[in-house]
């Protein structure tokens, strides 16, 4: 709902999602990392947009922003700080 409150169409942050998702388990022998780290690079790839809503220039810092200062419901703290990490 969030990106979607900033405009961020959601076909293509569903196609951006299922990149990463597919990306994540294809590369899971090399980085070995928990299956719970790919749902926030998921979450990063539905988000990662929202930055354009306050300016095309330098959206990658403004979506880092208004994901680490929002109510993300299912994340903790630190795991909002990483999805705002990987979304600049």
């Amino acid at each position: 709902s969030l990106s979607t409150r900033f405009g961020v169409s959601p076909r293509h942050s569903r196609k951006v999602a299922s990149l990463a998702h597919t990306l994540f388990e294809a590369m899971q022998p090399l980085h070995r990392l928990p299956p719970d780290r790919g749902k926030l690079l998921e979450a990063a790839a539905y988000l990662y947009d929202i930055g354009r809503f306050v300016n095309e220039n330098a959206h990658h810092k403004h979506a880092f922003y208004l994901v680490a200062n929002a109510d993300l419901g299912g994340f903790t703290d630190a795991e909002r700080y990483l999805v705002a990490l990987l979304c600049r």
